[in-house]
């Protein structure tokens, strides 16, 4: 593999690693068992794929985080609306079997128990009958 600056490719060896790149460049590979790279290969296109598929990954996942939020509060919003108050979530009937919707309580209840966000402590102080497995 040719190199535009030596000192660069250490740079970014040290910061990204073989073992990351070296997926980059499997198609430069002369001879794959002897890992002797075709005379063409530059490791500024390993680099530049990596980047691309770097950037890539972060609009990709851009788009699916605003696809999941308002995809949420429309779910949220519609089951709100149809059972008249924002619990909705705490519904039995909602869930396809019983252990289901327990596990789901449990669930909820440990997150809510170790989440330090203010929503959430302000949710267990106002909530009624946070404890009481009646309420669940």
């Amino acid at each position: 593999m040719k190199f535009n600056s030596e000192e660069n490719a250490r740079t970014c060896l040290s910061h990204i690693s073989y073992f990351r790149l070296k997926y980059y460049w499997t198609d430069m590979l002369d001879d794959e068992t002897e890992h002797d790279f075709l005379p063409t290969a530059l490791f500024d296109d390993v680099l530049a794929r990596y980047n691309f598929d770097r950037n890539l990954r972060l609009v990709l996942f851009d788009a699916i985080e605003i696809i999941e939020v308002a995809l949420r509060a429309k779910i949220i919003n519609h089951l709100s609306q149809a059972k008249g108050n924002g619990l909705w979530y705490l519904d039995k009937t909602l869930f396809e079997r019983e252990d289901y919707f327990e596990d789901f309580v449990l669930d909820l209840k440990y997150e809510f128990s170790r989440s330090t966000e203010p929503f959430a402590k302000e949710y267990i102080a106002n909530a009624p009958n946070w404890d009481a497995e009646s309420r669940w």
